[in-house]
C-alpha cells in the first residue's frame, strides 16, 4: 500500500459530522437577541474637568510652597547663623597669611 491509500483508508474509517448539528444546512440558526445599552448624556468638557483643574491648581500651590519653604530656611540661616561667622567662612574664601617681602 503506498502512503496515499493508507491515508484514505484511514480517512474512510472516521465518519464525518457537521458540528452545529445534523439539521443545519436546512435551520438556520437563530440570532441572539442584543438588548439595546443606553448610554448616559456626556457632560460638557469645562464641567466634567473643573474638578482636575481645581486639583491640580491645588497642586501646584502646594509645590510652590515647598519650594518657599527652602528659600525662607535659607534667609534665616543667613541672617541668624552666617552673619555671626569671619567673612572667610562666608564667601568660601580660604584665609591665608600673606606674605611679606
Amino acid at each position: 500500500m503506498t502512503k496515499l491509500s493508507e491515508v484514505e483508508e484511514l480517512l474512510r474509517k472516521y465518519p464525518l459530522y457537521n458540528s452545529h448539528g445534523q439539521e443545519f444546512p436546512r435551520n438556520v440558526l437563530r440570532r441572539v437577541p442584543v438588548p439595546h445599552i443606553k448610554l448616559q448624556p456626556l457632560q460638557p468638557s469645562a464641567e466634567m474637568f473643573a474638578p482636575w483643574y481645581r486639583e491640580c491648581d491645588e497642586l501646584v500651590k502646594c509645590c510652590e510652597v515647598h519650594d518657599k519653604a527652602g528659600e525662607l530656611f535659607d534667609q534665616w540661616y543667613s541672617q541668624r547663623y552666617m552673619s555671626n561667622k569671619p567673612p572667610g567662612m562666608v564667601g568660601n574664601v580660604i584665609l591665608s597669611p600673606s606674605r611679606r617681602d
